[in-house]
């Protein structure tokens, strides 16, 4: 009994060491896919030339409420709209992408704020990980506002090493996703 037992007990330790390894391998695989594609952007973004953008014209693809960062880019880039920064005030101070204007998702005042800002031009909104401007989209959406939203927000802004004014400080969200 105690070498059936004792059997059993192989053979799940080593499944379950098998099926870490393979987990592990997933997980190099996705960071591996994750620095090519970074670098890849990085590599796409320094050819590009704003007067170009403009005079060309810049087609946004995707879903707009939904956008990845290079998209998101593109449209701040070539200054398609406003850019606001829907996250707490005090997240806002410490790091930000740089011409980004604050209005602040929990305030009682986000509609009204939003209100002074012009209906006819885009607006590309962000948060710290898409979870508040996800939200925004659909309240900004209703509100009549052609809304661009940064799918996994400020995160994968710095992941990609695109710049901000401000000291990254990675503690900072604990106001909201």
């Amino acid at each position: 009994m105690k070498k059936t037992f004792r059997f059993y007990i192989l053979i799940l330790a080593a499944f379950m060491s098998f099926s870490s390894c393979q987990e592990a391998d997933t997980i190099i695989e996705r960071e591996k896919k994750a620095k090519a594609e970074i670098e890849q952007f990085t590599r796409e973004i320094s050819t590009w030339n704003k007067d170009d953008f403009v005079k060309n014209g810049v087609t946004i693809e995707g879903d707009p409420s939904n956008l990845p960062v290079r998209e998101f880019y593109k449209g701040i880039y070539a200054e398609l709209g406003v850019l606001v920064d829907i996250r707490t005030p005090k997240e806002f101070a410490q790091a930000s992408i740089p011409d980004a204007i604050s209005i602040d998702f929990y305030s009682k005042n986000f509609k009204e704020e939003f209100s002074k800002l012009d209906k006819e031009q885009p607006v590309f909104i962000y948060c710290r990980t898409g979870v508040r401007s996800a939200k925004a989209t659909k309240v900004l959406s209703d509100m009549g506002y052609q809304v661009y939203n940064l799918k996994k927000g400020f995160m994968d802004w710095i992941k990609f090493g695109l710049p901000i004014e401000g000291e990254l400080d990675y503690g900072a969200g604990e106001e909201g996703c």
